[in-house]
């Protein structure tokens, strides 16, 4: 009687989860799950339509976390999310059987249409992506000159994020629930791995992969 696809919200931050709501409230019986240990349990006991995965999720330890756990859940379509989405890791994601890599501040309509596009049984991939793949480019590598922010952690990447948006060390120890030195420190990492000299350089850099 009841026609709705069964989805997972797999994240622990609100904002994410808000957008997603306003995307699929209403189309979607939905559940979320705020862990790794949560997701992995209502995976095996729910056996949803979809997940929404954010990468960040705790207890995921990102990317490598991801690609262990999308292909022991292969009839549940996944949908990964990243702060930067970034062409190696989105393919790695998509070869380990995610149906979809998207932007976690993605636009609801947006959303709703690759929700959409996934319960028909397409795969979604981002025009980048595509043109890789069309290339025949899609073996992925563990860093290229083209994607300096491939090395950094989701905790450096969100930040980094942050930092292109024009937010203040103070503000993101805010909003992060972090000291201001802890900021500090993963900014001097992320300086030191996307060779970054200062934060307006760094903000160039995100913005650049940010719209391709």
């Amino acid at each position: 009687m009841n026609d709705k696809k069964r989805v997972i919200f797999a994240s622990d931050d609100q904002g994410v989860l808000d957008r997603w709501q306003s995307a699929l409230e209403g189309q979607a019986g939905i559940k979320i799950c705020r862990s790794r240990q949560d997701l992995t349990g209502a995976l095996d006991t729910l056996k949803p339509d979809q997940y929404l995965l954010d990468l960040r999720l705790p207890g995921l330890r990102g990317l490598t976390g991801a690609l262990g756990l999308i292909p022991r859940h292969s009839r549940c379509h996944c949908l990964a999310f990243s702060a930067i989405p970034i062409d190696d890791e989105g393919i790695q994601l998509l070869k380990a059987g995610a149906r979809a890599y998207c932007n976690r501040f993605i636009a609801p309509q947006l959303l709703q249409n690759i929700s959409q596009i996934v319960a028909s049984g397409e795969i979604w991939l981002g025009a980048s992506i595509m043109e890789r793949l069309i290339r025949g480019l899609a073996e992925p590598k563990a860093l290229s000159p083209d994607n300096p922010l491939i090395e950094l952690t989701d905790r450096e990447r969100d930040i980094a994020v942050r930092v292109s948006r024009g937010a203040s060390n103070k503000t993101i120890a805010r909003d992060l629930d972090i000291s201001e030195r802890t900021v500090k420190a993963h900014l001097t990492s992320i300086f030191g791995k996307t060779k970054a000299r200062d934060r307006l350089q760094l903000a160039l850099l995100v913005k650049q992969i940010e719209l391709r």
